[in-house]
C-alpha cells in the first residue's frame, strides 16, 4: 500500500471532520458568542496592545472604537489588505 493510497483513504476522513468543525453554522455561532461576552467587558488596553498592535494604535489615536466588533473588523481589513497587497491588488 503506497502512500498515495494512504493519502486517499485519508481525504473523506479529514473532510468529514473539517465540515463538522469548521461548518457556517458553527462558526457564525462561536463568533456570536464570543462578541457578546467580551461586550460584557471592558477589553483592558494592555490585552489589545499586546494582541492586537495594530488595532492598539488606532485606538489610542481616537479613530477605532475599543468595542469587540471594531476590533475584529480591523483585525480582519489589516490582514485582507495584507494579502491584497501580496496579491497586487492596490
Amino acid at each position: 500500500m503506497g502512500l498515495e493510497s494512504i493519502d486517499e483513504k485519508r481525504k473523506p476522513r479529514i473532510k468529514g471532520w473539517w465540515e463538522l468543525l469548521f461548518s457556517q453554522e458553527r462558526l457564525q455561532s462561536a463568533v456570536s458568542a464570543l462578541i457578546k461576552n467580551l461586550s460584557t467587558l471592558k477589553i483592558p488596553a494592555t490585552l489589545i496592545s499586546q494582541y492586537l498592535p495594530g488595532s492598539f494604535d488606532a485606538v489610542l489615536a481616537g479613530s477605532l472604537d475599543a468595542s469587540p466588533q471594531a476590533l475584529l473588523k480591523h483585525k480582519i481589513r489589516n490582514v485582507l489588505s495584507k494579502y491584497s497587497r501580496a496579491c497586487g491588488f492596490n
